[in-house]
């Protein structure tokens, strides 16, 4: 399914509107599920990005569809030409992009790598010089292409792996630019079954959250979730965690054999749960 977002009037003759989600099927036949190959990395935190470099579309490929159409009231005859261009480096430079497939109003792009991409169009009549846009000139259109779901590490869980009514923290990690706010949730098992049951949900990337253990003892393994604004979502599940809640059992057998004011006893000490 293709949701078209029109941004509004580029210019004064043309109108760019991008599409949403790129596996939709395309009548030229390309393949749109290639992922995007790495990472994205930004050149600058997005707080910091100019207020036009800002996105408000998120692109889970690096195939995207742009939808060309002139405004209304205008001359939009079919016959005319749309040439696009783009910028990864907040409109330092720009570069005309040759589109993979094109049907009509429709033109498919492909970005290079992941990141924050701005789009600018110019339509003319055949044969015509397009105009280029100038370095610094605001584009019409902002995407962010990202492909990859977050990055997700389980770091520790309570005290070297063993959680009780003193240590009850899970750590964990997750990495992504475009991390959706709210998105990390964590959920546990017991070791052994398969249903997933809820800790946490609605979490923003702190990267710690306090338990409130479970009655039971024993094993479990926790999976933490989370998902980027492009919709890409990532999961990472524990090793075994022990829940330790009882304190150790010890017991003092007796004195041993006194030779002089100093002395020694034998005791014995154990942990029900199994903790070393």
């Amino acid at each position: 399914m293709t949701r078209t977002l029109f941004v509004g009037q580029l210019s004064a003759v043309v109108l760019l509107a991008l599409s949403s989600s790129c596996y939709s099927p395309n009548p030229s036949g390309v393949d749109d599920d290639d992922p995007l190959r790495k990472q994205t990395v930004m050149e600058v935190p997005q707080e910091l990005l100019p207020p036009e470099y800002r996105p408000k579309t998120f692109v889970p490929a690096k195939l995207m569809t742009l939808t060309m159409k002139a405004p209304a009231g205008g001359d939009g005859g079919r016959g005319d030409e749309f040439t696009v261009y783009i910028t990864n480096d907040l409109g330092r430079s720009w570069r005309e992009i040759e589109p993979v497939a094109q049907n009509g109003d429709k033109m498919t792009i492909e970005v290079d790598e992941p990141g924050i991409y701005g789009l600018w169009a110019d339509r003319h009549r055949a044969g015509q010089t397009p105009r280029r846009p100038r370095p610094g000139e605001s584009p019409h259109h902002v995407v962010a292409g990202d492909g990859d779901g977050p990055t997700i590490q389980f770091l520790t869980a309570g005290e070297g792996d063993v959680l009780g009514p003193l240590a009850d923290e899970i750590r964990y990690r997750v990495d992504d630019t475009f991390l959706e706010q709210g998105s990390i949730a964590i959920e546990y098992r017991p070791a052994g079954t398969e249903a997933w049951r809820p800790v946490a949900s609605g979490l923003n990337d702190a990267g710690v959250h306090r338990w409130e253990l479970p009655a039971h003892d024993g094993r479990v393994e926790f999976r933490v979730s989370a998902a980027d604004r492009a919709g890409n979502k990532a999961t990472a599940v524990s090793r075994p965690i022990l829940i330790d809640r009882g304190a150790p059992v010890v017991s003092i057998d007796g004195p041993l054999e006194r030779r002089s004011r100093q002395g020694s006893f034998a005791y014995r000490a154990r942990d029900p749960a199994g903790t070393p």
